[in-house]
């Protein structure tokens, strides 16, 4: 048999919860005697084995935007956002600054470095494989199992400090003597800790989302040894 169907047969037992599996000793997962049938009967539901994987004009389009459109568009952003990294740091030396306007500042700078790290955390759509199989643990592998998360991480940061930064210009325009005694760069320091933590918090658990499971494979390498099929897995409520 061939490695997809090795992974095919370690996806169906994942699927099913490992009933009518057994170990036959060698490394191999295999359905027992007993339950082989209604095995077969629910793993081709699961599996079409008579037919091939086609895509979907939608998949082909997802793939496009993803691989093509998304990936240009965050190199002009990390671009912007360097540039705005240069001017915010190279005035803040320059030039003498109020309480508010160092607040505005290094919010500014927090926000450039929030929206580089999305875009960053985007860029390897263009080179990995949507859900990729190997026998080793790659960075392909590891970003199909926690990329989305760490994406949806560093968009959260950025929108939250959007709104501090937001909520920082009201009180300047509508109390202005009280926030001018109340927000500084200590203040906008904490929010950007307070808003990076809360951030991380929340997104831990669509860490737990997607796990990496591995199978052994039937071929043996030159030492005699099996080597490990690792692919990413889904966590099933």
């Amino acid at each position: 048999m061939s490695d997809f169907d090795i992974l095919r047969d370690c996806v169906c037992v994942l699927w099913f919860g490992g009933n009518g599996t057994s170990d036959s000793g060698n490394g191999e997962l295999r359905p027992n005697s007993s339950s082989k049938s209604s095995f077969d009967h629910l793993c081709s539901s699961l599996w079409s084995t008579g037919s091939t994987f086609s895509p979907s004009s939608a998949n082909v389009i997802e793939e496009w935007l993803y691989a093509r459109v998304a990936v240009s568009i965050c190199c002009f952003g990390i671009l912007g956002n360097a540039v705005n990294l240069v001017v915010l740091s190279a005035q803040s030396f320059q030039t003498s600054s109020g309480r508010m306007q160092q607040f505005a500042r290094i919010g500014l700078m927090s926000l450039a470095v929030s929206d580089s790290l999305f875009c960053l955390s985007i860029l390897p759509h263009a080179f990995v494989e949507r859900d990729p199989a190997s026998t080793s643990v790659t960075f392909s592998l590891v970003f199909s199992a926690y990329g989305e998360a760490a994406i949806n991480t560093f968009a959260m940061v950025g929108t939250w400090l959007t709104v501090a930064m937001s909520t920082g210009r009201y009180a300047a325009v509508c109390h202005p003597f009280r926030a001018r005694a109340a927000i500084g760069r200590t203040v906008a320091l904490r929010v950007i800790v307070a808003v990076g933590f809360s951030c991380a918090v929340f997104n831990i658990p669509r860490f737990f989302r997607n796990t990496i499971e591995s199978c052994p494979l039937r071929s043996a390498d030159s030492d005699g040894q099996r080597e490990m099929l690792y692919f990413r897995s889904e966590h099933r409520c």
